[in-house]
């Protein structure tokens, strides 16, 4: 059975490749019959392409296949699907824009329409439920094409294969050394944040590092990376606004209309206040070092304890490459004060209600029942790149039967278990799937509060968006570039929370003519 199923799926490229007129001569740069997986190398590692393309080999002998990983893969994939030019039959990466692709680059993607319609596999075997069914629905919207093309619209084109959350992480081993164990306490608010920072300044500790003294600051950062601070303070906003406000100003819409006020909400400038208080340099809660330095790098010291918290992703330790050790714990990012002030409850008030939350309970004094609920929604909110970590099949793949029965298998549980596994425990959002115990007994102390948070009552919270005011109107190019982080972090004449917000209104602003003419 399995040789006369592969090689009806091999007839079936061939046939297809033969179809095409001049099939070389048309980007299709590809072997028939060899599938070419390439795969981005990052903080998850770069062994899962070729341990998913064992695991499918075992079902399949018949399929030759051609596993690539590296960092570079995400600029090779965009230059080669711009120019229609690809010699892959798979793509796992983070982040491509769809619409783009499909409006700019004559549909550079294949459609996965049936791959979703489709139930997962391993050989005769097949799932219970589509894959469309299986996958967390939020996500749903983010691997479709956004925009108005008729020959493009409401089809899929991208399949999400990452969902692990990215908050605040705690350097617990240095928590310790600076308070004691059981000395102190996560935040649970903003204000309790800012007043950790100032105690964490006022110890004016210092930690040895391989014979040379290092002050331990409360914060580590990279100026490559200043994004991750957003995996923090993006929900900040959305608790203070709410998730659907979020996400509706994700595509500039207020109530379904393009509104130039979307995307400057109250809850964008209160949460761009913390951040200021967090970052400048006055307040010296930062290594003042944070903004020369590359991602890996920062993290190294982080973990050697130059810092007691940063804003990361689950790949810290994974990514990092460091003699030391130290026990690290991802948590919720704290809930937004202003939200205590909005409410009209103590910031006090708040906290014990975060507190009672987090304890399973239903209540909190002094805490109506409304705003109990009103804080357990935004307790909910999480941080993920989830919508931007895809599969993709470009167009001119020779092979994309055989391409798609490889997603089928991918999102089979066992295709889910060997790329957890390869990964150091990333999951495909699916949650009918659970990680394995003989994975998860032997995470890290940050891993298994990674899990849990994954596991808990957490909505995440997603970032981006395809609708086409994102990628035809440039607003996009904007959005990308905006660094509150920058403006308000650097070391001469830095900008305030209320500047940087009003700068940023002033150019949406003064361009939204042009960007409302370039969406129609």
């Amino acid at each position: 059975m399995k040789k006369r199923k592969i090689s009806a799926l091999l007839l079936s490229c061939f046939m297809a490749c033969i179809a095409l007129t001049g099939c070389m001569g048309n980007g299709q740069t590809g072997k028939v019959g060899v599938l070419r997986i390439e795969g981005f190398e990052g903080g998850n590692g770069g062994t899962y392409v070729q341990a998913l393309a064992d695991a499918y080999r075992k079902y399949n002998p018949g399929v030759e296949i051609e596993p690539i990983c590296n960092p570079l893969v995400p600029e090779e994939a965009q230059t080669a699907l711009e120019a229609n030019s690809s010699a892959a039959d798979i793509y796992m990466l983070n982040g491509l824009n769809i619409g783009s692709l499909c409006e700019n680059a004559d549909g550079a993607l294949e459609c996965l329409n049936d791959v979703y319609s489709q139930k997962p596999k391993t050989d005769e075997e097949e799932g219970d439920k589509t894959i469309e069914s299986l996958i967390n629905s939020e996500l749903l919207p983010h691997m479709k094409y956004g925009g108005d093309w008729e020959e493009y619209a409401g089809n899929y084109y991208a399949l999400p294969v990452v969902s692990n959350p990215h908050s605040l992480i705690i350097n617990k081993t240095c928590m310790d050394n600076l308070f004691g164990e059981g000395q102190w306490e996560v935040p649970r608010t903003t204000n309790e944040l800012l007043e950790l920072c100032a105690d964490i300044k006022a110890k004016n500790a210092v930690v040895d590092i391989a014979g040379e003294e290092h002050t331990v600051y409360s914060f580590i950062y990279s100026g490559n990376a200043l994004e991750y601070w957003r995996y923090i303070w993006y929900p900040w906003v959305a608790q203070y606004d709410g998730a659907e406000v979020f996400e509706e100003a994700q595509s500039v819409k207020i109530d379904g209309q393009y509104n130039k006020d979307a995307y400057f909400s109250d809850g964008k400038l209160e949460a761009m206040k913390v951040l200021e208080q967090i970052i400048k340099r006055t307040n010296e809660y930062c290594d003042p070092e944070s903004m020369s330095n590359k991602h890996t790098t920062v993290q190294k010291y982080f973990i050697q304890g130059r810092a007691a918290m940063m804003s990361c992703g689950d790949w810290i330790e994974t990514e990092t490459e460091t003699s030391y050790k130290a026990d690290l714990i991802m948590v919720r990012s704290p809930i937004i004060s202003a939200l205590g002030t909005k409410l009209g409850i103590t910031d006090e008030q708040l906290s014990a209600a975060v507190k009672a939350i987090d304890e399973g309970k239903t209540e909190a004094d002094g805490v109506s029942a409304e705003n109990f609920a009103r804080i357990k929604e935004a307790r909910r909110l999480v941080f993920t790149l989830a919508n931007t970590q895809i599969a993709v099949i470009p167009s001119t793949s020779v092979n994309k039967e055989i391409a798609k029965d490889f997603l089928r298998f991918l999102y089979s549980k066992e295709g889910f278990d060997v790329y957890a596994e390869a990964t150091g425990g990333a999951r495909l959002p699916v949650k009918d799937y659970h990680l394995n115990d003989s994975l998860t007994e032997n995470f890290s102390m940050l891993g298994k509060s990674v899990f849990e948070l994954a596991e808990g009552d957490t909505q995440y919270l997603l970032t981006g968006s395809n609708d086409p005011i994102r990628y035809r109107a440039g607003l996009g190019d904007f959005i990308r570039n905006e660094k509150p982080e920058l403006s308000m972090g650097k070391k001469s004449n830095p900008m305030t929370a209320q500047q940087v917000f009003d700068a940023e209104k002033e150019l949406v602003y003064s361009n939204w003519d042009t960007y409302m003419s370039m969406v129609s």
